[in-house]
């Protein structure tokens, strides 16, 4: 969680502080959306976030990027 605190939000703050970085109504949207089929096809284990996360960090390529969403404009 923390890491995606300050990638999201501390991160986006250094370069500009425009209250962005949240996912909420009004607010400037930057997202990534990830396909993550590829990154857990051999995953058998129940997966929680710590897990998830580990596993996109480590495996995650920019073919797995299904759409890329700046200032709320795809």
């Amino acid at each position: 969680g923390d890491l995606f605190k300050a990638l999201s939000l501390t991160g986006r703050k250094t370069i500009i502080d425009d209250q962005g970085g949240r996912v909420e109504i009004g607010a400037p949207a930057d997202l990534i959306v990830i396909d993550r089929r590829r990154i857990l096809f051999d995953h058998l284990t129940k997966l929680n976030r710590k897990n998830l996360l580990s596993l996109l960090l480590t495996r995650m390529k920019k073919s797995d990027v299904n759409k890329v969403i700046i200032n709320g404009r795809t």
